[in-house]
């Protein structure tokens, strides 16, 4: 049977039977008003209870307190158990219609069926308690704000989870925003404000919390509104933590892993360059040696230009050398750049000077055809590294008699 729409009522007289009663009572018991009047309900085969089920003594029946001179009683549950073997849960209010505390000429009661919405409200709360046991049992923490009071339920796993006990936090918002990271709460309530508003669909971030013993924890926090007020504002929020720190860590090794990898193909590929670079002025320095002492009697003019040049060729190795014991820098995969204006016809016939030994065992001629007057912004060493690499190879792939030129092309102004 449906709960009516209006309280039942009826009119109980001093020795318990019924005087008066309205329709929405009749409905409720199913009886006529000419079957109620004049008989106890426990005459049509009608029984109270306690909301427990339980029989109540006659001392204790709410109706006989109430016209014995006791106080009001409001808003009591009781199960009605009818001849038809049926029971419903009702809420009793009854007072006397006499003075207070003197025995009542009758008493007014009015009951409501509440049967359905405590079988709608056990449901829910059934529902919940398996939803979070679900939770619970996979390791989630479950935390449950109410807006309208500003506190929360936070569950055992929830506290456990910070290494706490269950007596040790308390119902307070704060037990949660202070432990969020200084720099992760910024990105949390802007995340809150927006699903709050509507502009996001969701809330879900990921962010640290304080630990008991002081370490950090990182955790998965997804929530959803379950209940809005009528104008829509949230007035119960749901969510769950995740403790997602194993898997931050095993993402930070792995980035570790892949930037230590990065680093030493960065070093590896750095002294294969370097290791290529440095024969070349060598192969200078070795080469000027050579001819100096083929040529004993060359003058002190031709020794010094030799000498010139195997200092030049010295220098550059130098360089790379002081480059390559610069481990700071290889293991960033970079080097020092020096940019400044250079001129590159002068510049070149250095850099061809010091590569015209092995020419000249092949029998290549080197020519700089580069006019004097054009200039560069560029690493001296760098620079010179990649012309003396690119005329090594030029002579090294070459045939004897051969020749290899250095010239500029035409490009847009200012190039």
């Amino acid at each position: 049977m449906a709960a009516t729409s209006s309280p039942s009522l009826i009119v109980v007289g001093p020795d318990g039977r019924i005087v008066a009663c309205n329709p929405s009572a009749c409905e409720m018991l199913a009886c006529s008003p000419e079957r109620l009047s004049g008989k106890r309900l426990s005459e049509l085969g009608y029984r109270i209870y306690t909301e427990a089920d339980l029989p109540f003594t006659e001392a204790e029946h709410p109706v006989r307190q109430v016209l014995l001179g006791g106080p009001p009683v409001r808003d009591l549950a009781l199960q009605l158990h009818r001849p038809d073997g049926s029971t419903r849960t009702m809420m009793l209010t009854a007072r006397a219609l006499s003075g207070a505390g003197s025995p009542a000429a009758s008493c007014l009661v009015s009951f409501r069926d509440v049967t359905d919405r405590r079988v709608a409200a056990r449901a829910l709360a059934a529902a919940e308690e398996r939803w979070k046991f679900a939770l619970e049992g996979a390791g989630d923490g479950v935390w449950d704000y109410d807006e309208d009071t500003r506190r929360v339920f936070y569950s055992k796993s929830w506290k456990e989870m910070l290494g706490h006990t269950e007596s040790e936090i308390g119902p307070s918002l704060t037990e949660w925003s202070d432990r969020v990271h200084p720099d992760d709460r910024a990105a949390v309530l802007a995340a809150i404000a927006e699903y709050r508003s509507g502009s996001r669909s969701s809330y879900q971030t990921e962010h640290r919390l304080r630990h008991r013993d002081g370490h950090w924890i990182w955790v998965l926090d997804r929530g959803k509104i379950v209940e809005r007020h009528a104008d829509g504002r949230p007035r119960r929020v749901v969510g769950i933590h995740t403790d997602i720190t194993r898997l931050k860590q095993a993402e930070q090794a792995l980035m570790d892993k892949q930037a230590a990898e990065l680093a030493n193909r960065a070093k590896s590929e750095f002294l294969s360059r370097m290791s290529h670079e440095m024969r070349t002025p060598l192969n200078a320095v070795i080469g000027f040696t050579q001819l100096l002492k083929l040529q004993p009697d060359g003058g002190p003019a031709k020794v010094a230009e030799y000498a010139d040049h195997v200092l030049r060729a010295s220098e550059h190795l130098l360089g790379l050398v002081n480059e390559v014991l610069d481990l700071q820098r290889v293991e960033e995969g970079r080097t020092e750049m020096q940019p400044q204006a250079l001129e590159l016809a002068p510049f070149l016939d250095s850099t061809l000077d010091l590569m015209r030994p092995a020419a000249l065992r092949e029998g290549i001629a080197l020519t700089n055809q580069v006019p004097a007057g054009r200039w560069v912004h560029a690493d001296a060493r760098s620079l010179r590294q990649v012309l003396m690499n690119m005329v090594s190879n030029a002579v090294k792939y070459n045939r004897n008699g051969g020749w290899v030129v250095i010239s500029l092309l035409p490009a847009p102004p200012g190039r």
